[in-house]
């Protein structure tokens, strides 16, 4: 809709919260388990993977005692990565498991080559809960003229694969603070942008879109539970520093970005889910 010329504006504050600088999860690294000449590599690179994206803190994984990690290895359920997570200080565990690796010598008279089949299963642990969020298996068959050299390809395949159940696990996510609206010509009152805690120490970029959720509560069994509803997607039109983000509306507001107007503290922005392959 075009606007004529412009009444007033109207700046509306959901809340007076004081939001943290850094919002992100709080994860622990669990030990890798399977074969020891994989699992370490491994779990080297895909911890360094999470670190570059910057969306979570990592536990100083020199805080894992020998007795911890010890442990941690020989009884790795849901519940004791959750006990495990709560001694490190995390929200969240990351574990992972070589469910799979075969490197096989099939030289020939003519040619040289070692095949690696790699299969790594990941999870994702609530610690509060003590609740799987999520878990993934990914798996490889890479070629190499030595031992060495099939099992780095056998990483450089599978590593980078990892990379979306990792965002998808720990999604950037916050919350709408602010909301700029103005009346147009037939004096409706239209949302101009809004602010989002999101900024460039959470990776914020422009053009960056994201999903918006509203959240409702239900009775369910005498307790309070919340759900979340798709209420449609914002985008970033600028970085306002470390710690916020103005966006814009993407298309027609959907019915339950009406919401905006009344109670936008009740509304979650988070990076749409990826497809994991």
């Amino acid at each position: 809709m075009k606007k004529a010329a412009l009444l007033f504006s109207l700046t509306f504050v959901c809340c007076l919260l004081v939001f943290s600088d850094d919002n992100r999860k709080t994860v622990a690294i669990h030990p890798f388990t399977g074969n020891q000449d994989i699992t370490t590599v491994l779990e080297d690179k895909i911890s360094n993977e999470l670190l570059k994206l910057n969306r979570v803190v990592l536990v100083n994984r020199k805080r894992q005692t020998t007795e911890t990690t010890q442990q941690a290895q020989a009884f790795a359920t849901a519940n004791t990565l959750g006990e495990f997570g709560k001694q490190m200080g995390a929200t969240h565990v990351l574990n992972g498991i070589v469910a799979r690796a075969n490197i096989r010598d099939r030289s020939t008279d003519k040619k040289q080559e070692w095949d690696a089949q790699i299969t790594i299963e990941l999870s994702v642990v609530d610690v509060k809960t003590g609740r799987i969020l999520s878990q993934s298996s990914f798996s490889t068959s890479q070629k190499g003229k030595t031992r060495e050299e099939a099992l780095d390809n056998g990483f450089k395949n599978i590593v980078p694969r990892t990379l979306p159940f990792l965002r998808n696990s720990f999604p950037i996510e916050g919350r709408i603070t602010q909301v700029n609206k103005s009346i147009n010509s037939k004096g409706i009152t239209e949302i101009d942008d809004l602010l989002i805690n999101l900024g460039a120490v959470h990776s914020m970029k422009k053009k960056m879109v994201l999903d918006v959720f509203e959240e409702v509560t239900i009775r369910d069994g005498g307790e309070n539970k919340i759900l979340e509803n798709f209420a449609g997607q914002i985008r970033v039109k600028e970085v306002k520093g470390e710690n916020f983000s103005l966006c814009t509306i993407i298309g027609k507001p959907r019915e339950a970005m009406q919401g905006f107007f009344t109670h936008p503290e009740n509304f979650i922005a988070r990076t749409p889910k990826e497809r994991v392959k």
